[in-house]
């Protein structure tokens, strides 16, 4: 179901702390939506991350552009328009971004620890 209606809230400095505080997930409005749709109960499941919100956010973003990879390789692969020497290429420059990005977060983890 699409989404299509929106609500604005008004809050203060320290509420909006407070809820980013407790959310226990990168999204702000989902788990909003959650906790109000579920009548105040919220997700059990929900995994609070030890990791600084900002990592969370790097990681997830590097997983996206991983399945985005993947997806595309598999579409050509599907339809048979997939060049196995440029598909190497791309892969190969996306992967070596991929492990750059990866090996800053670990250094931002090790500089925080």
């Amino acid at each position: 179901m699409k989404r299509t209606k929106s609500i604005k809230i008004r809050v203060t400095d320290a509420e909006l702390t407070k809820l980013n505080a407790n959310k226990g997930r990168a999204e702000l409005a989902r788990w909003l939506r959650e906790i109000g749709l579920s009548g105040g109960v919220g997700r059990q499941d929900v995994v609070r991350h030890e990791l600084p919100p900002e990592v969370v956010r790097i990681l997830a973003g590097i997983g996206g552009n991983l399945n985005q990879l993947a997806r595309h390789v598999n579409t050509e692969a599907k339809t048979g328009t997939l060049d196995l020497r440029l598909c190497a290429v791309e892969l190969l420059a996306q992967l070596t971004a991929t492990e750059r990005a990866l090996t800053a977060v670990r250094e931002l983890i090790r500089r925080d620890s």
